[in-house]
């Protein structure tokens, strides 16, 4: 027959395994948004570049250079925010992992009570005792499902701020602000012949170097943007860690 602590381990294993897979998941669902909205963003500002240059009536190998130059720095700012809201989301996972560990140490006390219920009426002549271990056990359990929900709300809450922080990125430069090519033949004509005198000069002017100053104040917010991340995380973990004392306290006064 299965004893007591085979069939915790098995409980608890199961559970384990369940855990396990939903925080592959739900990085996995963190990871795809993410990474769906940069492979819009940044083809939107190549894009944005390319129809300014052939506005200006550059050839594609004379604005290569200047625009794969561009687009990694670009490519580092989302980065930047990438690696630090990941970071905040592992912060927030290992709080869950360790709030779920606490629950099974828990969840076995809560099967250990059950298992020597006679004990306890023996001590008491009654079941006051064993009924007071349970209940206090069992609100010590929901106090921190109560907690891993409020995590699970800021994974999302994470997910969500990081979106917002990629259209911070692309706030001055996206599709619907690139200089569209007339369809006036007159106008066409016009403007290419213009831009082999001065289309050069315009194009260092008006895109590469407008797009590099954008880029300044982009990094200039994103510096910024990242420490202040950094202090909502560590504000959250500190109020995750004040809440776990608050429950120990709150068993320990409940079982006097």
């Amino acid at each position: 027959m299965e004893n007591l602590g085979e069939r915790i381990s098995k409980q608890l294993s199961d559970l384990s395994d369940i855990e396990e897979k939903k925080i592959k998941i739900e990085f996995g669902i963190f990871n795809n948004k993410l990474n769906e909205s940069y492979k819009q963003k940044i083809k939107a500002i190549e894009n944005n570049f390319t129809s300014q240059a052939d506005f200006y009536g550059k050839k594609e190998d004379e604005y290569n250079k200047e625009k794969n130059n561009i687009l990694r720095k670009y490519t580092a700012e989302f980065q930047k925010i990438y690696d630090i809201r990941k970071e905040q989301f592992f912060n927030i996972i290992n709080e869950i992992i360790e709030m779920q560990a606490n629950q099974k140490i828990v969840f076995a006390n809560i099967n250990k009570v059950i298992e020597e219920r006679d004990k306890y009426k023996e001590v008491n002549e009654s079941d006051d005792l064993y009924y007071k271990k349970l209940e206090a056990l069992t609100q010590k359990f929901d106090n921190y499902q109560a907690v891993i929900n409020e995590c699970e709300v800021k994974l999302l809450e994470c997910t969500n701020c990081a979106l917002e922080d990629f259209k911070g990125i692309v706030k001055y430069r996206n599709e619907s602000i690139a200089i569209v090519k007339k369809t006036n033949f007159i106008f066409n004509l016009i403007n290419k012949l213009m831009n082999i005198f001065t289309g050069k000069v315009k194009f260092q002017k008006e895109v590469v170097l407008k797009m590099n100053n954008e880029l300044v104040n982009i990094e200039k917010n994103d510096n910024k943007l990242v420490n202040i991340i950094s202090e909502q995380t560590l504000t959250l973990v500190a109020k995750i860690e004040e809440v776990r004392a608050e429950i120990n306290n709150s068993f320990e006064a409940a079982i006097g």
